[in-house]
């Protein structure tokens, strides 16, 4: 259920170079990306540690649709230029890691980018009359997905050059985000460092999700990643 007040917790976990290489080639090879593969490990993660009764899970990806926006909104421009990706996974059918539902999970994601000019949800908003009064009506409601994966990407070449220039030298990364009353209930960002690791936050809402299973969550996500590039 969503309720307030929120109190976060966040964790991480990092994976050397070698390890975020082997990650990037597993991927490749299998013909999907990051974001699709870690997405499709938390759902096997989660499955593992709920009950059996939990058949369904619902994941979120934000991705960028800057590319869509006029001018002057451009690569460099700050603010919160996304839209959200959805998709589900079942457990009577998702029981190991699968090559084809990491395959799917890119394919949605990139069948949304090529109509995103005709699918914004955020074009929704619009149509709610009181958002204030709107988003105060969720509270006690159900969540309309289980956790959500936003990736960053590798740390920009521009960025790097520009730290050269100034004699500042940029390493390892951390993709922080708060967990939120409105999200669901857990929450997962990646990001890989100018020291070429990569790393994966978890947050999760106190009350909400237990300490416990988060963490044992996060076990079996570092087990599947370690797995998938011995």
């Amino acid at each position: 259920m969503m309720q307030s007040p929120v109190v976060g917790r966040f964790r991480s976990s990092v994976f050397r170079e070698s390890t975020t290489d082997q990650l990037v080639q597993a991927c490749r090879t299998k013909g999907t990306t990051v974001t699709a593969t870690i997405q499709v490990i938390l759902a096997i993660s989660l499955f593992r540690c709920l009950p059996t009764s939990f058949a369904r899970l619902r994941s979120v990806t934000p991705i960028n649709v800057r590319h869509l926006l006029r001018a002057p909104i451009d690569c460099s421009s700050m603010g919160v230029y996304i839209d959200l990706v959805r998709d589900s996974y079942h457990q009577e059918e998702l029981r190991s890691f699968s090559r084809s539902e990491a395959r799917g999970a890119r394919e949605i994601i990139v069948a949304h980018l090529e109509g995103a000019d005709k699918l914004l949800n955020s074009a929704h908003l619009k149509h709610i009359q009181g958002i204030n009064q709107a988003m105060i009506d969720c509270l006690g409601q159900k969540r309309d997905h289980s956790f959500e994966v936003s990736n960053l990407g590798v740390f920009g070449a521009r960025m790097q050059d520009a730290a050269n220039e100034n004699n500042w030298k940029s390493g390892r990364m951390v993709f922080s985000r708060s967990a939120a009353v409105l999200a669901p209930a857990l929450g997962y960002a990646i990001i890989t460092g100018a020291d070429g690791c990569l790393v994966l936050g978890y947050n999760w809402q106190v009350g909400i999700v237990d300490d416990e299973l988060a963490a044992e969550v996060i076990r079996n996500v570092e087990g599947e990643i370690f797995e998938l590039t011995k």
